[in-house]
């Protein structure tokens, strides 16, 4: 599977579309989400052409991709481990998603440094993703 060419599909297709974000009142009201085209944790910006409006569903699968794409990257897993789970911190995706994520995030090695830096910011509103 050519999981960058899936990505960049994703990407563009939503670009196409000139997505805007509207107010849920509004009769045309569709739920998006704001996704770094390049990741933040590989230098990505703020800038307007980094940012792309992506359904939840979109958001979620480029965020899979991601990891495929990226293998190894620690923040990458976490973001996509993150996705896994609602603002309750319930498990929300299908057990194969959470899995893989839970697998990806376990597998990589980290310094004691890196662990408590993780562990300092996280403190108290983790949802259990760096224990």
């Amino acid at each position: 599977m050519d999981h960058l060419k899936i990505h960049n599909a994703i990407i563009e297709n939503a670009k196409s579309k000139n997505r805007t974000k509207l107010k849920k009142d509004n009769v045309d009201y569709v739920y998006y989400e704001n996704h770094h085209i390049t990741p933040k944790c590989m230098g990505g910006t703020n800038d307007e052409e980094n940012l792309v409006l992506l359904t939840a569903q979109e958001h979620f699968v480029i965020h899979k991709l991601l990891v495929y794409i990226h293998k190894g990257n620690y923040k990458l897993i976490c973001a996509y481990h993150k996705l896994c789970y609602n603002n309750n911190g319930d498990h929300i995706r299908s057990n194969r998603d959470y899995e893989l994520a839970r697998s990806l995030r376990n597998n990589i090695s980290l310094s004691k440094e890196t662990k408590e830096k993780i562990s300092n910011k996280c403190s108290g509103k983790n949802n259990g993703m760096y224990q």
